[in-house]
C-alpha cells in the first residue's frame, strides 16, 4: 500500500486549551479500549462540530506516534479537505468507491498522520458506501493503521451513517449544547442501536460554563 501514498501539506486548526486538555482525555479513554480502532464520528444534524473532533482526535492520536488515517466519509458535504487548508483537487474516497483509483492515502507534515479525503462529491453516495468496496478497504487499512478515524455525514436525514456504523469498532455521537433538541438525539441513538451499532461515546460540545465564560467543552463516557 505503501507505494499509492502521496504527501500533502495540511495545516491544523487551532484550538482551545481546554478543548485539547478534553480530547487528550477521550482519547486516553480510547486507548484503553484495545478493541476499537476503527471509529466513525458522526452527530444528529449538521454543524454541532463532529468534524472538528474528527481531525482534532486523529491528531492527538499521531501525537503518540499512533499511525492514524483520518477518513472523510461525508460524501454528501466534506469539510476536511477545507479545514486542513488544502488547495486544488484531489483524489479520494469517492474516486476510490467508484473504481476510478486506488487508496488515495496522503502522508502529511503532521507526523505519523495520514489522509483519505472525500474526492468529488458523487450524486449516489449511499449506493457508493454500499457497494461493498468501502469495507473491504478498510479490513485492509485495518491492518496497516493503529488508528482510524472517520468524519461521517449526520444521522438525521441520512443513511449513510447507518451503512458506514455497521462496518466500524464503534461510534462517537457529537452533541452540541443548547442546539440540538434531546428528543432528536434520543431518536438518533435509537436508530442506531436497533441496527447493533456500537456507540461508544458522547462529545457535548458548545457548553457554557457561565456567563462570562464560554468555550467548548468535550465529555466522553462509556
Amino acid at each position: 500500500m505503501d507505494e499509492n501514498i502521496h504527501e500533502l501539506t495540511i495545516t491544523l486548526p487551532e484550538i482551545d486549551r481546554n478543548v485539547s486538555e478534553a480530547l487528550r482525555s477521550i482519547r486516553t479513554s480510547l486507548l484503553y479500549t484495545g478493541v476499537t480502532k476503527v471509529i466513525a464520528v458522526t452527530s444528529s444534524i449538521p454543524d454541532e462540530g463532529k468534524t472538528v473532533v474528527s481531525v482534532q482526535l486523529a491528531s492527538q492520536f499521531a501525537s503518540l506516534g499512533k499511525r492514524v488515517l483520518l477518513v472523510d466519509c461525508d460524501l454528501r458535504k466534506p469539510k476536511i479537505k477545507r479545514m486542513l487548508g488544502v488547495k486544488g483537487s484531489v483524489t479520494g474516497l469517492s474516486e476510490c468507491l467508484s473504481s476510478q483509483a486506488d487508496f488515495s492515502i496522503y502522508s502529511t507534515n503532521v507526523d505519523h498522520l495520514y489522509v483519505l479525503l472525500s474526492g468529488k462529491i458523487p450524486p449516489n453516495s449511499s449506493e457508493l458506501l454500499s457497494n461493498g468496496k468501502l469495507e473491504k478497504m478498510l479490513k485492509v487499512l485495518k491492518e496497516r493503521f493503529d488508528y482510524i478515524i472517520i468524519d461521517t455525514p449526520p444521522a438525521v436525514g441520512a443513511v449513510d451513517i447507518q451503512i458506514i456504523g455497521s462496518m466500524v469498532d464503534g461510534i462517537l455521537l457529537v452533541i452540541r449544547s443548547n442546539y440540538v433538541k434531546m428528543s432528536v438525539v434520543r431518536n438518533v441513538v435509537k436508530q442506531l442501536e436497533r441496527n447493533n451499532i456500537r456507540i461508544i461515546g458522547a462529545i457535548l460540545n458548545g457548553v457554557k460554563k457561565t456567563d462570562k465564560d464560554y468555550y467548548y467543552y468535550y465529555y466522553y463516557e462509556y
